[in-house]
């Protein structure tokens, strides 16, 4: 009886987000969570899926908005209302937002580079964590067999691609790992798209929108004994890219190019009784040069940060505290800075402390201090709170409070003057008082899975820098806005097993009001007003149906109105988008060798619409691939 009252229940929710959304995606196991707190979002990555992280967080129906101007496009999370800038992007835990505006373009990261991605809510007060973060993790293990992995893809609008991986794991006592893998993938994005903004609609043919994407990963892991290890990880990444014209423009010749080069290596000390220590470093280079047919724009930006983590446990693991000391420097080069350099020295001291009082329960808290440039910041804070009823965790609540902060960036300090904008050298940092508490019930009645979640959260963010022109017309930011958002989000799934079927139902709404409470004297018709781009309501529907080797896959997502100006006087409607996909994995007679073909067909229903205003989406399209995957030992002595 409960796990059919939850069924309906999931059900309505599922009708709700008929009604207003943003979203789909794979669905696949579980992985633990890090967090003290459960995931907005958690997922390990196909290795055979040719795709971007956008892609892969747009597919899935959890509240999630991604601001997509398009394929191969600049491409932002958005978490509860707050902007692409308050929302942390990291790397195995290392912030890879840039320096100089603030933000990282979640399209030029492909999923096959990564083993998994966590989405979660303000949690660690880390810089730019205002509005959450999202954390890709690599690969960090041993296996007993070798593997070999290769896939090739193709689609529409003139899109193909190819990744690879070879893990070779040398010594028979399975003390070291390699890994290298390799991403590549281009498109023309030269699909055909209606007009919206022409009063007869003129049918139209997107140029200039094409996007070339190469990656490669190499990680190695050492295991020196049971308590001592070692690793290196590098990441290279190189872009190129058109920027289409908008619906309103005729043409467009700018391109741009990314490049990121990504090292860090570190030691574990681990002592599973009562110690354990962690020592990284990392160096992150990113070169940006922007064309726009005149004279190239170039970028470039250098981060150094050391950081040495230290836990403590005592009384059998009840009691934990762990301290971070972490040191970073960043410098960038920008044409827009006229020359002048851009540094920042930023030293953190961490310290948190966990109190497991009935051992499947938990209360965090911790309190950072940082100091800038030699200037102390005002400490950070969070508390969490995480309980459950039973070991089996089929009640849980949980809750959190925290004081969330984000520097300004090198762009909103240093942009030279000109008759156009200028920085602001005398910015403060954006603050921000963060409530969250919610619940997490689970159901398991033998062949019948089921969970329903829901949480608020509210949000108070003061000193919001916003870029205005001030009376001379000159554009320069400020510190003159305020937002308070608050919302919930509710979320139910079902899972069906019997024989070789499996079948699994996952449903999600949001409501997020995200207002101002101040704002410049010359924008007070956005007093009380919501976000631009914010919408109110989102939510989605994904069904997968697996028989055998066979996966089906249906995905429901839609966006509610979005304003567009900060007075709300214009808006773009409601869309809806769906996707189907057909999975298949064929374990052949060779002992370790499996293959993967794949077909998807995304917006199935062709919906006419746009994330941003006057930024046309694909159409119908489709994108099949196949992935070979082979297992084998190594010949040791």
């Amino acid at each position: 009886m409960r796990y059919f009252i939850l069924t309906i229940i999931g059900f309505i929710f599922c009708l709700s987000a008929s009604a207003q959304v943003d979203s789909t995606g794979i669905v696949l196991p579980e992985v633990p969570v890090k967090s003290a707190l459960p995931a907005i979002f958690e997922r390990p990555i196909q290795p055979h899926h040719n795709s971007n992280i956008t892609e892969v967080l747009s597919r899935h129906p959890v509240g999630l908005h991604i601001r997509n101007s398009g394929p191969g496009t600049l491409s932002t999370l958005s978490l509860m209302g707050h902007s692409a800038a308050q929302t942390r992007i990291s790397i195995n835990d290392f912030s890879i937002t840039s320096t100089m505006n603030g933000v990282y373009d979640l399209s030029l990261l492909p999923v096959s580079l990564v083993e998994s991605v966590i989405v979660n809510s303000p949690s660690d007060a880390s810089n730019g964590d205002i509005g959450g973060n999202i954390n890709l993790e690599t690969q960090d293990y041993i296996r007993q067999y070798n593997n070999l992995e290769i896939g090739v893809s193709s689609g529409s609008f003139g899109e193909w691609g190819a990744l690879g991986k070879w893990g070779h794991y040398w010594d028979k006592e399975r003390k070291f790992s390699s890994i290298i893998k390799f991403n590549f993938r281009q498109t023309q994005n030269d699909f055909s798209y209606t007009d919206l903004s022409t009063a007869n609609r003129e049918e139209r043919k997107l140029e200039n929108g094409d996007f070339r994407n190469l990656s490669l990963t190499q990680f190695n892991r050492y295991r020196i004994n049971d308590n001592h290890s070692i690793y290196t990880n590098l990441w290279w990444m190189d872009n190129e890219r058109g920027i289409p014209p908008t619906a309103v423009q005729t043409t467009s010749i700018s391109r741009q190019q990314d490049a990121l080069l990504h090292f860090d290596a570190g030691w574990n000390y681990f002592n599973s009784k009562e110690f354990s220590n962690k020592l990284q470093i990392r160096y992150a280079k990113e070169d940006i040069v922007f064309d726009s047919g005149l004279i190239p724009a170039e970028s470039r930006s250098h981060r150094w940060e050391i950081r040495n983590g230290i836990n403590k446990y005592w009384d059998g693991e009840k009691h934990e505290l762990n301290v971070r000391l972490a040191h970073e420097f960043s410098r960038a080069e920008v044409d827009d800075y006229q020359g002048n350099l851009a540094e920042r020295n930023l030293s953190t001291t961490h310290l948190k402390y966990t109190w497991r009082y009935l051992g499947y329960s938990n209360i965090k808290a911790g309190i950072k201090t940082e100091i800038l440039d030699g200037k102390v910041l005002v400490p950070h804070y969070n508390i969490k709170i995480d309980q459950r009823f039973d070991e089996v965790q089929d009640y849980r609540f949980f809750a959190s409070f925290s004081r969330n902060y984000r520097i300004p960036t090198f762009n909103d300090l240093y942009w030279g003057s000109s008759s156009f904008a200028s920085g602001n050298p005398d910015l403060d940092t954006e603050t921000s008082h963060f409530l969250e508490g919610g619940f997490i019930v689970n159901i398991d009645e033998g062949r019948h899975d089921a969970q329903f979640k829901g949480n608020y959260f509210y949000s108070n963010v003061k000193d919001w820098i916003l870029w205005f022109p001030n009376d001379a017309g000159i554009w320069t930011p400020e510190n003159i806005r305020q937002v308070i958002s608050s919302g919930f989000q509710l979320s139910a799934s079902y899972d069906y097993r019997y024989d070789k079927h499996y079948f699994q139902l996952l449903s999600n709404y949001q409501f997020n009001q995200a207002i101002n409470k101040e704002v410049a004297p010359n924008a007070i018709n956005s007093l009380e007003k919501q976000l631009i781009y914010t919408p109110r309501h989102s939510g989605g529907f994904q069904a997968l149906y697996s028989f055998g080797n066979w996966d089906f896959i249906y995905n429901n997502n839609i966006v509610g109105k979005r304003y567009t100006t900060s007075d709300n006087s214009n808006s773009l409607p409601t869309y809806l988008v769906s996707d189907i996909g057909i999975f298949y994995e064929w374990k052949t007679k060779k002992e370790g060798l499996i293959i993967k073909p794949s077909f998807e067909i995304k917006n199935i229903f062709n919906s006419e619409y746009t994330v941003i205003e006057n930024r046309p989406m694909p159409p119908i399209n489709f994108l099949g691939s196949i992935h070979f995957s082979f297992d084998y030992k190594s010949k040791t002595k």
